[in-house]
């Protein structure tokens, strides 16, 4: 972030030069999330598997702690840096987790679950279909003759 000027064009320290923003890649280069950080001329990209990360989301302890330089009273919600780095191999230290990567793990973890309920809704039309068309007629005769579902030779309800 620029130290104290405002980034739009409109801001006299702008127009001074006291705040330079790094130039946008090509349109058809994706940007990453830390494009306005550490501008990268072409990023590296590889693809991730979402339940995968989930799953180790799922895993990774989370705690409430603080940091020592903060008053008593203060508390974070989260993992341990070390347990997420160990987890994901993210970021450049195990001391610290960047943001960027938290909101990427939540990123892929939402579109994960996204596609985990997408199914889960498929499969429960699927069966309701199912419940609605029975496989067989109900009064369907076995090779005996008999009806399913009666011994051969018990007498049929009603009959006498």
């Amino acid at each position: 972030m620029c130290s104290g000027a405002r980034a739009d064009a409109s801001s006299p320290d702008r127009s001074r030069g006291a705040c330079r923003l790094p130039p946008q890649p090509p349109a058809s280069v994706p940007t990453p999330a830390c494009a306005g950080t550490a501008p990268s001329p072409v990023p590296s990209a590889e693809p991730v598997n979402g339940f995968e990360v989930l799953d180790a989301v799922a895993r990774l302890p989370v705690s409430t702690w603080r940091c020592t330089w903060e008053p008593e009273g203060v508390r974070h919600l989260g993992p341990m840096a070390q347990d997420w780095h160990a987890a994901f191999h993210l970021g450049s230290s195990d001391r610290r987790i960047d943001v960027v990567d938290a909101f990427g793990v939540a990123v892929v973890c939402i579109q994960a679950l996204e596609r985990r309920i997408t199914q889960l809704h498929e499969d429960l039309h699927t069966c309701r279909l199912q419940l609605r068309e029975p496989t067989a007629p109900q009064h369907a005769q076995t090779d005996s003759g008999a009806p399913k579902g009666r011994a051969q030779g018990a007498p049929a309800v009603g009959s006498g």
